[in-house]
């Protein structure tokens, strides 16, 4: 797919294939083969697309999921039914990886009553490891995986029909790497602990070297 420039050398980790084609959900079956999925695997990450004008709420035009190597594209305006996974966002069990993902939230909470639960938001998760707490997900992933995505679609009309083969691309594109996105986040915040422990560590035997001065004098 054209629209992925593929990672520059330097990241430490190492990227799953992530490049596999989109599914599109257009029926109750698709939207129960991901839920089954995200459920046995624990996790998946999720993102939505939506116009919000002249509206009390927004209006969900496609729903993007990926659990591991596998990303769909669910259309409601096709047919496929979203409140199955509004109810996965409300599961617990699940953990819902997510950028920046109040708007997505606030329109399954109205569109649904959907209360969300283990929801793990990397632009806030960004700050805790020493990034900026405000970065788009095009930079975390240049930032983070040296992944540059080629976006162009960001003021698209997503609720014409059909969609433009961009737009689809577009659409995966912001579930694609959040799990690795997500593995090196969390590795840095491990690593991150340990250091501060080590620091804690470090000032406890520089107190104890400084009392054994002290009592020597």
């Amino acid at each position: 797919m054209g629209g992925t420039i593929p990672p520059r050398p330097g990241w430490s980790g190492r990227l799953r294939d992530v490049s596999e084609l989109p599914r599109m959900v257009v029926d109750a079956a698709g939207v129960d083969e991901i839920t089954g999925a995200a459920r046995a695997a624990g996790r998946c990450a999720l993102d939505t697309e939506f116009l919000w004008e002249k509206s009390y709420a927004p209006q969900l035009c496609l729903v993007q999921v990926a659990v591991g190597e596998t990303i769909w594209l669910v259309d409601p305006l096709a047919g496929a039914p979203l409140e199955p996974l509004g109810e996965l966002i409300a599961d617990a069990s699940v953990q819902k990886l997510m950028h920046a993902p109040s708007a997505d939230l606030i329109a399954f909470s109205l569109h649904f009553g959907s209360v969300p639960a283990n929801v793990y938001d990397t632009q806030v998760a960004a700050g805790f490891v020493g990034l900026t707490a405000s970065a788009s997900l095009d930079r975390l992933l240049d930032g983070v995986l040296k992944v540059r995505l080629n976006h162009n679609e960001t003021f698209s009309d997503w609720s014409r029909r059909p969609l433009k083969a961009t737009q689809l691309e577009y659409a995966a594109d912001d579930v694609r790497y959040l799990a690795p996105l997500v593995d090196e986040l969390e590795r840095r915040q491990r690593l991150r602990i340990q250091r501060d422990a080590l620091r804690v560590e470090m000032d406890r035997y520089r107190s104890l070297l400084s009392s054994v001065r002290q009592a020597a004098c």
